[in-house]
């Protein structure tokens, strides 16, 4: 899965969208969660509190901050085809697509994670949008299981397990490339913790 060029609006859109982030990260950082207003991130990012209620609906929702965002669901019945190729390899197609935005950032990453360690309410709010996602990839993942004719239970078993697996593989590469501070980009890390899983496990097996 290669990525469309992005237009100039696209571009804009994504740049304001980081500068609210990166204002509310760094107000909340410097001053607190409660000293800080919305109408204080408008002025940290340039822009009017109406713009930012464009973007995001609460003060909350730049310092959760934007999460995997999944293809519609033609593209992933697609890409999760038998007929595409090897299974493992669409999934780590799949979720470098969704990760590549939202989490490639890692100036944001970091800040993120100084303050959401700071905020626990932030931090389960950000979990719990994070496991809504991990569900959708599940069912998702459970339909191709039962095209390849599992029964309902066994194919939701196996997509709950290969959905574990595969945010796994992604988790290790948000913390090897964020340890390197960014220096190479995301998709290489999560190319690579995807190629290592399976080697890992047939060793095991032959052990």
């Amino acid at each position: 899965m290669h990525p469309e060029p992005l237009g100039l609006r696209e571009r804009k859109r994504r740049a304001t969208r980081r500068a609210i982030q990166l204002a509310a990260l760094q107000l909340v950082d410097e001053r607190g969660a409660d000293a800080v207003t919305v109408e204080d991130i408008a002025e940290r990012a340039d822009i009017s509190p109406r713009t930012f209620f464009n973007y995001f609906g609460t003060k909350e929702g730049p310092i959760i901050g934007d999460l995997p965002s999944l293809p519609a669901e033609e593209v992933v019945a697609e890409v999760l085809d038998p007929a595409r190729g090897p299974l493992w390899d669409g999934i780590r197609d799949l979720l470098i697509a969704a990760t590549e935005q939202s989490v490639s950032d890692i100036e944001l990453m970091q800040l993120r994670r100084s303050v959401l360690a700071r905020y626990p309410q932030y931090f389960a709010q950000r979990m719990g949008a994070m496991h809504a996602v991990e569900d959708t990839f599940a069912g998702q993942l459970e339909q191709r299981f039962r095209a390849d004719g599992l029964d309902a239970e066994a194919a939701h078993s196996r997509a709950a397990l290969t959905t574990l697996l595969a945010l796994g593989a992604v988790r290790h590469a948000w913390k090897v490339w964020a340890e390197h501070e960014g220096a190479e980009p995301l998709v290489e890390h999560i190319t690579a913790s995807f190629a290592a899983a399976p080697a890992i496990v047939v060793q095991q097996r032959a052990s």
